[in-house]
Order: C-alpha cells, then structure tokens, then sequence
C-alpha cells in the first residue's frame, strides 16, 4: 500500500505495488516521477496535452489549464494548444505585441512575423487595410495598388457615407454594416490620397468596384474612416 514504510523499492513490489511506485528518500512507499497517486495502491502516469486521460486531474499536473475530454488532455475553454506544449489565453495579446499564433490576437488581429497585426486584405491587385483606431475593424481606410513596393493611400470623405462603409466593412470581413467617419476622425492622415467622392451601391464586392475619382487633392485633415459592426 502507498505510504508504508520501506527499505528499497523491492519492499513496495512486495507489497504488489506496480513499478511506478518506489521507496522515496524518507522511506516511505510512494509513485514515482511522472505519475500521481490516485488511490491507496494506484499511481498514474501524468499527462500531457494530446496523451490519453481519465479525469482532469491527469492532466493538471504538467499543463496549467488542462482539462481531459473524451479521454485527451486538452485546453480549458478560453485557452488554445499551442504545439502541445501549453495553454495560452485566447485573445489575451494586444496589437503590436509578441505572439505564437492567430488566436493569441485580440480586437481581431493575425500574428504575422511574431506580432500580433491588423490584416491585410487583398482583392485583386488591390490591397486594404484599416488604421489608428482601437481594433482592426475600425480606422482609416487604406488602399495600395499593386504590392508593398508601393504606398498606402488614404480616401477623401466628400460623399463617405454609411453605404461606402458597408462595402468596405464588408470586403475586409468585418460584418454586413459600418458607420462612416470623416474629417480625421483617426487624427490627421497622410498626404497620400487615392481617390475621392466614392459613391457605392453596397452591393460591390469592395471600395475601388463602386464608382470614384481619382488623381484629386485632398488635405490630410480629411480622411475617410469607418466603424465597422456585425
């Protein structure tokens, strides 16, 4: 039995201990390294995330946040298996910080290069982005044509509306409506503007599809932002 006195770990087998138990430096019969006692005569191996399990005590031990469901150490809810290795809170890393993985992101980023990062959506030979608010789904709007060897541009708000937004929204993944923002909502923008006076249907599949003008001037005071909603 786990707990009595003994002199070698041959004292323990005698006892019809299995060999996870040993006789510890205080000579008492207990389980090994690597496994818990579960009962006055049982030890069980510890486990790991993705080894089999029996309770959620199995799996508590090695991994924080552990939990055993249908019989595999896994992540408690709220939490994500990284490589199996351990636990890591969902969300739980703003944006411009270190990261592992994508679920690592809050306010909707992807850890890109180690960083948790807004997207970057590409649609055709165009690229968009939203910057300078407080989430990826909200901020200005940006647009680069043709690759990153090529400058973000921002949209001048004469005609910005809801519908505009809506397209845009809509095109980055961000739900099927938004709020539009103008006069630098975000704070003052960069001179680069790509076009002006957008007006969209809602039914395009993104912002340079609905009809606009292009090679304007715009002050960087004016930039077109948008709040996006699901």
């Amino acid at each position: 039995m786990l707990g009595l006195p003994c002199g070698s770990d041959a004292d323990c087998a005698r006892l019809g201990l299995s060999a996870a138990a040993a006789c510890n430096p205080v000579g008492v019969c207990s389980c090994r390294r690597g496994f818990r006692q579960v009962s006055d005569t049982e030890c069980r191996p510890l486990a790991a995330l993705g080894d089999w399990c029996r309770e959620d005590a199995d799996c508590k031990t090695l991994t924080s946040h552990g939990v055993c469901q249908d019989y595999v150490c896994s992540c408690a809810d709220g939490f994500w298996n990284f490589n199996n290795t351990e636990c890591r809170p969902v969300g739980a890393v703003y944006l411009h910080n270190a990261c592992v993985g994508d679920q690592d992101c809050s306010s909707g980023g992807r850890c890109v290069s180690g960083t948790c990062q807004c997207p970057i959506v590409r649609l055709g030979y165009i690229e968009y982005r939203l910057v300078g608010g407080g989430s990826c789904s909200d901020g200005w709007v940006e647009l680069r044509r043709g690759g990153p060897d090529n400058k973000w541009e921002h949209v001048c708000p004469g005609n910005w509306d809801s519908t505009d937004a809506k397209v845009v929204c809509k095109s980055l993944g961000y739900g099927s409506s938004g709020r539009s923002l103008r006069l630098s909502y975000y704070g003052a923008g960069k001179p680069n503007i790509a076009v002006q006076e957008v007006l969209c249907t809602g039914s395009e599949p993104h912002l340079l599809a609905c009809k606009h003008r292009v090679n304007v001037q715009c002050s960087g005071n004016e930039v077109a932002g948008v709040v996006c909603e699901p």
